[in-house]
């Protein structure tokens, strides 16, 4: 798999920021008996509503449900995955709208006897997926669940791995295979280099508060007029075929 790389040419100065990874740590650790739950809000300013809800039913079983389709779990088969620490959480994963899916209810389940494990989740907002993790511990019989903490990386498009708590330096990966891709950036006009030429991407544009302000179609050898935005930091996310990165860029 080739790298992607990011060139950029600007004539602004600009404060590099890379976003932000928003860590959640409730004190004491939540722990959850018979018949209880836990409402999850992975970040209020991503959504003014939880995103799922985390209940230990009968006494006997661990599931989680979400209040709706804007809410997802990585899957490992039938069930959410309990994923270990430095696992990716991206748009490839299989994802899921919990429906009572079970984490373990003494037969069914991945989530028998673990201990700092991860689930994977995503929450939407404004057209983006926000991606981020929770850490549990469910015990061997599936008749508790601790929930240590939680995180969700800002802005939306940006996978994350399972325990990662702050963000790296660049953030750039591969999108395909076959595609080793750079960007440009003069005189408030984007362009990518290394595109296939056959294929159209879509492009989203989100400011450092993580908000969608932008959406383009692009092809091979155009550029994308941003005249019209202020002058600062901005993340272009370049999508195709279910795989998605961002470039960070400088108005």
């Amino acid at each position: 798999m080739k790298r992607v790389s990011i060139f950029l040419i600007t004539i602004f100065s600009c404060a590099q920021s890379f976003g932000q990874i928003l860590h959640y740590t409730p004190q004491p650790a939540i722990v959850l008996s018979t018949w209880s739950s836990s409402n999850v809000q992975i970040d209020s300013t991503v959504s003014t509503s939880p995103a799922l809800i985390i209940w230990n039913d009968f006494g006997s079983q661990i599931d989680i449900n979400t209040y709706d389709t804007t809410c997802e779990v990585l899957m490992n088969g039938a069930y959410p995955a309990a994923l270990n620490e430095g696992q990716s959480i991206s748009d490839t994963a299989t994802w899921a709208v919990p429906a009572y899916s079970l984490l373990f209810d003494g037969a069914h389940g991945n989530w028998q006897n673990k201990t700092n494990k991860y689930l994977g989740v995503r929450v939407k907002e404004a057209g983006l997926w926000y991606y981020g993790w929770i850490r549990l511990d469910v015990n061997n019989t599936g008749t508790s669940v601790t929930i240590k903490d939680y995180a969700i990386y800002k802005p939306g498009g940006h996978s994350i791995t399972a325990g990662q708590t702050s963000a790296s330096s660049t953030g750039i990966h591969a999108i395909t295979a076959n595609e080793t891709i750079t960007v440009w950036c003069q005189n408030k006009k984007i362009g990518f280099n290394g595109v296939d030429a056959g294929k159209v991407y879509d492009v989203k544009l989100i400011d450092m508060s993580g908000k969608l302000v932008g959406q383009y179609k692009y092809s091979s050898n155009e550029t994308i007029s941003l005249s019209g935005y202020a002058s600062g930091m901005y993340v272009a996310v370049l999508s195709n075929e279910g795989q998605a990165e961002r470039f960070k860029i400088c108005l």
